[in-house]
């Protein structure tokens, strides 16, 4: 007869609470095992599903396609020697390398002045600024800034050439010089004088009675050109506002000449340009705002359409030194202008301008001018070409 020992109901009790809670624990174990690989999984996958691709921009310059080397040739001819390179030219760099960002490219492009007068290329933007500038405008000799809207100039020393070797230089020199120089103010005349290392941009031409030493300072050459024999020339492309019949009036001290499209159409100084006669009212002495017996000329009449273009060339100069003084004015046939009763009914013409006037340039203008009115209510503006 074998002897078995029996657990009692309070141990069994026990034990199955223990192997409950058991199973209870190992299934939770488990399930928190497979949810954290199930997030390490996920993590590496989104990871490698939404990886972005970065998008990578470049500039490229237009690089030419590299050719062979081909052996020099020995030349049994003199070459002709190469002209001179401008004396102001554009530098432009263009980058072979990855951009971090895209660069939004302008609609326009402002035109850069050229250094080229006369028959060839315009000047661009045109001039404005300068002494006397203005709020920004153009007035004066000129501005620095080509976004003036003005014509483009440049001074020349008529005394030396281009290497700053003196020149022969007189006052009937002067004027045969300056007849032959305003001859279309061509390239090939030009190149041979000393030119100022500043260029300037021209809206307006209006010089109170100033020091002859303002002109080559305006141009930053009052350290290279004495204020005597020296003549500034002004050139652009303008746009003709509306239909009409107009003509240029004015005076200098002591030379202001004005072409159209290559044609003489104002001239004050000693001498007379080929193909130019001044027209009424020269004759009745209207007094310029200048020394007394300056009177104001008055150019020839020109038939204009709208938004025709023409190319200005205005050249002024001085001789001995001294004072100076400029203004430019513009006349429409059929405009009813004030007169000024004072001076021979000489009426009262707006200033010939390729921007409209600023408040403070009128105000300016005004003070400067005095007693000699300038019409600011009826201004034809003649923008330059962009």
């Amino acid at each position: 007869m074998s002897l078995h020992s029996k657990l009692s109901p309070e141990a069994v009790k026990l034990l199955r609470a223990q192997h409950r809670i058991s199973s209870i624990t190992s299934l939770l174990i488990a399930a928190l095992f497979i949810i954290l690989v199930g997030l390490i999984l996920s993590f590496f996958l989104l990871q490698s599903v939404t990886k972005d691709i970065p998008v990578i921009v470049t500039y490229q310059s237009d690089i030419p396609e590299e050719k062979p080397e081909q052996p020099k040739k020995v030349q049994s001819k003199v070459a002709r020697k190469p002209s001179a390179p401008a004396p102001a030219m554009t530098k432009v760099i263009a980058a072979n390398t990855l951009a971090p960002v895209t660069i939004p490219v302008p609609d326009q492009i402002p035109d850069v002045p050229s250094v080229d007068f006369g028959d060839g290329d315009d000047f661009g933007a045109g001039w404005g600024g300068g002494f006397g500038d203005g709020a920004g405008g153009g007035g004066g000799f000129g501005s620095s800034s080509a976004s003036s809207g003005g014509l483009a100039g440049i001074l020349y020393d008529l005394k030396k050439d281009q290497k700053s070797k003196p020149l022969p230089h007189s006052m009937p020199l002067y004027d045969t010089v300056m007849l032959d120089i305003q001859e279309g103010f061509r390239d090939t005349k030009l190149n041979d004088y000393f030119r100022a290392p500043k260029y300037l941009f021209l809206t307006h031409l209006a010089i109170p009675l100033k020091n002859a030493s303002e002109g080559p300072a305006s141009f930053e050459a009052q350290d290279s050109i004495e204020p005597t024999y020296w003549m500034a020339h002004y050139s652009g492309t303008v746009i003709v506002p509306r239909n009409g019949t107009y003509r240029f009036s004015g005076t200098g001290d002591n030379y202001l000449h004005v072409r159209v499209d290559g044609r003489p159409r104002l001239h004050f100084g000693h001498g007379q340009p080929k193909g130019w006669q001044p027209t009424s009212p020269t004759e009745q002495n209207h007094q310029s705002p200048y020394v007394q017996g300056w009177i104001v000329h008055y150019g020839d009449w020109i038939d204009l359409r709208a938004g025709q273009e023409i190319r200005i060339d205005i050249g002024i100069g001085e001789s001995g030194g001294g004072m100076l003084g400029f203004i430019l004015q513009v006349e429409e046939r059929g405009v009813k202008y004030r007169t000024d009763k004072k001076n021979n009914n000489r009426p009262i013409l707006p200033l010939f301008t390729t921007a409209p006037f600023s408040p403070e340039e009128v105000q300016r203008l005004r003070s400067e001018f005095g007693v000699y009115e300038i019409d600011f209510e009826n201004v034809p503006v003649f923008k330059t070409k962009r």
